[in-house]
């Protein structure tokens, strides 16, 4: 049974590739199609090579936008232009040019007569020409720099990709299309209705309450998602509360019945490396941290809106002078949060590296002795959130400290592996932090309970579930070939 994944990622998402490897190792091929991309791969992790990775082309990446709408009407109008001017010429010397006999007394002046028209004719299309192009740069520079305005604020501008997903799709052979995240789903729709074959969508998020996306961009994906939800084979999500959401929305906002999701966690594979990697120092070593420090740790990509910043602030306030925050991760925003560091002069406690690889990752994870996730409740997406690092922090037997949201208060206070505070401010960050490390007892606990969530939390028991359901339509797909054969 061949699958094809879409995925609007450009380095392809751990959640894809744990799933795409599981489904290989059962016997399914799998291709995934994603956008483009030259950069290092973080958050990938080992890819079975018999898997396929392609990339759409970007000249078939459409832009729901004014600016972008208005530009291919000037083009045309341009090019409209440039057309009929070619047909002027042609006309004019067709109409002027004479025919010159030999024994005509006139041949003189009708070669002087044609002279000036080809003059004229070539005259009028290097003068056109230039102009044509002139417009033409002008409108690109134009252009060009409206977009990268709307680009860099987020003002209405964004990419539909159904078209490059469905070009690059329909080249594949397949009996079974899965649309990662929203701005997937509509191509996937389109080529399993052209090949008449299952649709699966994994909703990694409730894509369209993301406080940074434009609000036209997230009611069109809203829309989409209403209209093909409730004809998907099934659905799948990271926790059920999300789930929750979605299904609320689509019945009250758009009236439709969507059936219950698949809940596949963003688990991490069992660790069993665990105990040859306990005692290991690695950040200690690498950043020179003394081991009289009790290590905080946050892993990740480095972006706004995550209250990175307070949590860098928070250790301003901290009072407990043997803790250190390292900050590993990814991304250009790593220079704002180094910036807080050194105005507030805190950069004795607080300690950036570079990501390393998935494979490598967890080696890293449990050289430190408590995680913490700081992520703010900007919008509903991340107020019900399920972070990869949640899962990390329990195969490295992590304490976790987190700020207080819905799943992760479910996971970290029901399977008692840390706390939940509010960390709405660097103040409450900073006595949070003090608390949790001043009850060792507490903490050993927390450790005790993390062997035991470690062993029930992981991928292994996701994949079951997963190839459970892939398995089942295999099967379906068989009998129905005999009975149609």
């Amino acid at each position: 049974m061949n699958i094809l994944v879409l995925t609007p990622d450009t380095d392809i998402d751990r959640r894809i590739t744990l799933q795409a490897n599981s489904l290989v190792k059962h016997g399914f091929k799998v291709t995934i199609i994603g956008v483009p991309f030259s950069g290092d791969n973080f958050l990938s992790g080992t890819i079975d090579p018999n898997i396929a990775i392609k990339r759409i082309d970007l000249q078939n990446i459409e832009y729901h936008s004014k600016i972008v709408k208005f530009y291919r009407g000037i083009h045309k109008k341009i090019m409209s232009f440039a057309y009929k001017r070619n047909d002027f010429i042609n006309q004019y010397a067709n109409k002027n040019m004479v025919a010159i006999e030999e024994n005509t007394s006139y041949k003189l002046v009708r070669k002087s007569k044609n002279k000036m028209v080809s003059i004229n004719t070539r005259l009028l299309n290097w003068i056109t020409t230039k102009c044509i192009a002139l417009v033409q740069k002008m409108v690109n520079v134009f252009y060009n720099l409206v977009l990268k305005f709307f680009r860099t604020f987020n003002i209405n501008f964004f990419p539909l990709f159904d078209k490059a997903f469905y070009n690059a799709g329909i080249q594949e052979e397949f009996d079974l299309v899965v649309a990662n995240d929203l701005p997937a789903l509509k191509a996937g729709y389109m080529l399993a209705k052209e090949r008449n074959v299952p649709l699966i969508y994994d909703a990694h998020e409730n894509y369209t309450e993301q406080c940074t996306l434009p609000k036209k961009y997230a009611l069109l994906l809203e829309e989409i998602e209403a209209q093909i939800l409730p004809e998907v084979d099934f659905w799948i999500v990271p926790n059920e509360l999300l789930g929750e959401q979605i299904i609320e929305k689509c019945q009250k906002k758009y009236n439709v019945t969507v059936k219950e999701p698949l809940v596949i966690q963003n688990a991490v594979k069992h660790w069993e490396e665990y105990l040859n990697y306990q005692h290991s120092d690695l950040f200690r070593e690498k950043l020179g941290i003394g081991r009289e420090k009790k290590i905080l740790l946050f892993q990740g990509g480095f972006l706004g809106k995550r209250n990175l910043e307070n949590l860098v602030k928070a250790m301003k306030y901290v009072k407990n002078e043997n803790v250190v925050l390292v900050m590993l991760g990814f991304g250009t925003y790593v220079e704002v949060l180094k910036s807080i560091a050194r105005k507030l002069n805190v950069e004795s406690k607080v300690y950036f590296m570079e990501a390393v690889s998935q494979d490598e990752l967890l080696k890293y994870t449990c050289s430190a002795d408590v995680g913490i996730i700081p992520y703010p409740a900007v919008d509903k997406n991340t107020y019900y959130c399920s972070p990869n690092k949640l899962y990390e922090f329990i195969q490295a037997r992590l304490p976790i400290l987190a700020n207080d949201l819905p799943f992760l208060r479910k996971v970290i206070i029901g399977e008692e592996i840390g706390i939940v505070q509010d960390f709405s401010n660097p103040k409450f960050i900073a006595n949070a932090i003090d608390l949790f490390f001043e009850d060792e007892s507490k903490l050993q606990h927390f450790k005790e309970k993390l062997n035991d969530a470690a062993r029930r939390i992981n991928w292994e028991v996701e994949e079951q579930k997963l190839t459970s359901e892939y398995l089942t339509m295999r099967k379906t797909e068989k009998v129905l070939e005999k009975v149609f054969v």
